[in-house]
Order: structure tokens, then C-alpha cells, then sequence
């Protein structure tokens, strides 16, 4: 039937194959229920770069091909839905079990309850689909072999909410899907707590490729911070594109401490992997004092706890006979007062009481020790102020991007 111009097409029950490439239907095409056993290379149902102006619908379709896909639906256009409800599919080889790449589906598309399976390569190629409405594969049973993932959705699109849930497996390890340079103009769900929370205890978890994969809000389950762990424990090698992605989504519904909380471990992440050892002390510095830029207020922290050890200090050396005034104003003990407002001169930048003259250290060994970590005290506080500055104008959070 290559080829056909039809007002629509019925079929059903059992058949040895069905082609119909660039087939062309004024409505709708249903192969519900149809069942196909054989051996076609190429698929048992062809309908490669078919117009169908109404729906495509293969619910409770039953499809076993022994050396290739069960369903070749490359390049098909589907004005309405395209129904896979409680579809039963097997396929063998690389190029997929069901394929539907490059298709689009200006309605809904529903891999609803179905079973995919391939012992060989990827149960679905959906490379490039577009989708109009929403994508629903939920309570799917997907199970591939092979380093191609099980659902393969490179840069497909969808204009609704994108749903994937059930049990996705590849026996080799492999990924379990492929989102990479994906995109959504919905929300999208991908497994659930319930789900991540068993899967992300495996050794090795499931792989997720996440690379370009772009979305508006955040997933409506997994939670966010789940999420979060998925992308940190799920990516084969560490790209920064989806922690960037997840923190602009959250920014995107008003939660900007989620959003710092993701750029956050972003930085973390990247901290783990950096061979070199000034680089990795850097950012050790920059995480343990200012959280890399995102929580500047951590620097005034540190800050205040400089001053402290600086008015300890200070009043143990008085305590001491450790510091006296100048010899021309009577070379007195300085007092717990005058001792701890010359800390907060020599510890407080920008700070100036007038008092940091007026005590000083005697001559004694011991004196000049505590001399010198009451420098080091003041250097160490400069820097916290350097660092509250830098984090709080974005110029570290610029340098770890």
C-alpha cells in the first residue's frame, strides 16, 4: 500500500505484515488490536513518512518480529493522537523496537501500559519527535540492551506535560533514557520518589543522559532535591548544563534558594572532579567561606569568629602582663576594656576606635608570638571581607561559572 491516498483504513485481527509508506489518509488510521508474527528487516508495521490527517492508533496491538522492528513509523505526520495503550511490541537489532523518529504528532502521544521489548538495541527511538500535546509513557515496561538507551528521546520536543514511568531496563547497563537537547513547554514527570528513592540505592544506579535537555519548571515528581540526586548520581560523566538547567527552572517558579541550593551542588560536583590542586583548593576556599557566591553571609561568620579569637586573644595577653601602654603614656597594664576595643581596631577593616596604639606587646618571646597571630588574625580577616564583597557582587560566583 505504499504510496495509497485513503479517506481512513480500518485493520485488526491477524495479519502477516502490514506497508503502507507514504501512505495518505484524509482521517484516521487504527490498527487496534491488529497482531503480527514474522521476520521483516525493515518492520511489521511500516508506515514511514505516512500523512495521516487523523489519529494513528495501535492500542492493544500485538507485534513480535524476530530480526527487526516491530513498528517503523519514521517521519510520519499525525494531526490528531497517536494511541499505544497496552501495546505488546518485540523487536531485535539496533535500530529499535518501535521506532518513531522525526514523527510529528500535533496531538497527544500514548505509550500507555504497553510492553517494549529488545534483547538488541533500544525498545524506543524517538529521536526528533515532535508532539503537540502531551506525552504520556506511564505504567511502560521497556526493556533494551546494548549502550543505547532503552527510551531514546534525543531532541524531541513536546508541547505539553512529558510523563515517563514504569519499569525501564537495560540489561547491559546501558542508559535507560536519552533527554539529551530535549525540550518542554509543560511540566514532566520522570519515575517518582518512590521509584528514585529504590533505583538510586543500585550499584551502579540507572544512567539518565541530560545533556541540552531544557524545561521550563521544575519536575512535578521526582521532588527537586531527588532530582538533584539523579542528576548527580545518574549521568554517565558530569555535564553542567543540566544542575544550570534545574536551578533556572526553579528560579523560573519563584524558588531561588532551590535555584542556589542546585548551583550549589553544581559546584561541588565540579569540585570532585578537578585534578589540579590550587584549582581544587580554590574552590575548596570559595565552598567552605561564601559557598562559592551563593551564601555570602557565610563570610561575616568567619569574620565574627576572627574577632572573637582576636578579643580572646587580647585579653589573655592583658590578663598576662603581656601588654602595657606606650612608655610615654606611664607603660600601665592596658585593661579588659582597652584590650578588647585595640582586637576589634587591629581585626575590623574599615573599623577605627582609636585605641589600637594605645596597647601594645611587651618585649618577651611569648609577646611577639601573640604579635604575630594578631596579624595573621587581621590579614585572615581582610580576606573575609574580600570574599562577603566578591560573593555578595557575583565575582566568584562569575569566577566558578
Amino acid at each position: 500500500m505504499d504510496r495509497a491516498e485513503l479517506s481512513s483504513l480500518l485493520l485488526s485481527g491477524f495479519m502477516p505484515g502490514f506497508r503502507a509508506t507514504r501512505l495518505r489518509l484524509k482521517n484516521s488510521l487504527t490498527l487496534a488490536g491488529l497482531t503480527i508474527s514474522g521476520s521483516d528487516e525493515d518492520g511489521l508495521v511500516q508506515i514511514q513518512d505516512a500523512y495521516i490527517a487523523g489519529e494513528l492508533d495501535l492500542t492493544d496491538a500485538r507485534l513480535d518480529n524476530r530480526v527487526g522492528p516491530a513498528v517503523n513509523a519514521d517521519g510520519i505526520y499525525v494531526g490528531g493522537a497517536l494511541r499505544m495503550q497496552k501495546l505488546w511490541a518485540r523487536g531485535v537489532g539496533e535500530s529499535g523496537a518501535v521506532r518513531v523518529r522525526g514523527a510529528k504528532v500535533s496531538g497527544r502521544f500514548t505509550l500507555q501500559g504497553a510492553t517494549v521489548t529488545n534483547e538488541s538495541g533500544s525498545a524506543v527511538v524517538g529521536e526528533e519527535l515532535r508532539v503537540g500535546d502531551v506525552a504520556v509513557m506511564s505504567e511502560l515496561t521497556a526493556t533494551s540492551a546494548g549502550d543505547m538507551a532503552t527510551l531514546r528521546l534525543t531532541g524531541a520536543h513536546v508541547g505539553g506535560e512529558l510523563t515517563v514511568h514504569g519499569e525501564l531496563i537495560n540489561s547491559d547497563q546501558g542508559p535507560i533514557l536519552d533527554l539529551r537537547d530535549g525540550s518542554l513547554d509543560g511540566t514532566f514527570t520522570v519515575g517518582g520518589d518512590d521509584f528514585w528513592k529504590q533505583r538510586l540505592v543500585e550499584d551502579p544506579p540507572p544512567k539518565l543522559l541530560l545533556d541540552g535537555f531544557t524545561y521550563k519548571s521544575p519536575p512535578t515528581a521526582p521532588h527537586i532535591d531527588l532530582w538533584l540526586q539523579v542528576i548527580r548520581k545518574c549521568q554517565p560523566r558530569y555535564t553542567s548544563q543540566p544542575y544550570r538547567q534545574l536551578a533556572t527552572a526553579c528560579g523560573y517558579v519563584g524558588e531561588e534558594e532551590a535555584a542556589k541550593t542546585v548551583l550549589i551542588a553544581k559546584e561541588n560536583e565540579a569540585r570532585r572532579r578537578v585534578d589540579r590542586r590550587a584549582t581544587k583548593l580554590w574552590k575548596w576556599i570559595s565552598w567552605v567561606t561564601v559557598a562559592y557566591g551563593y551564601r555570602p553571609g557565610r563570610a561575616l561568620w568567619w569574620l565574627g569568629g576572627v574577632m572573637l579569637a582576636s578579643c580572646v586573644l587580647m585579653i589573655w595577653a592583658d590578663m598576662a602582663g603581656l601588654l602595657r601602654h606606650p612608655t610615654g603614656d606611664g607603660g600601665q597594664p592596658c585593661g579588659v576594656l582597652e584590650a578588647v576595643t585595640s582586637s576589634i581596631d587591629r581585626s575590623v577593616p574599615l573599623v577605627q576606635l582609636g585605641t589600637a596604639g594605645r596597647c601594645q606587646f611587651t618585649d618577651t618571646s611569648l609577646s611577639q608570638t601573640l604579635f604575630a597571630l594578631t596579624v595573621l588574625l587581621q590579614v585572615a580577616s581582610w580576606a573575609f571581607v574580600t570574599l562577603f564583597v566578591a560573593g555578595f557582587t557575583g565575582v566568584v560566583k562569575k569566577a566558578s561559572a
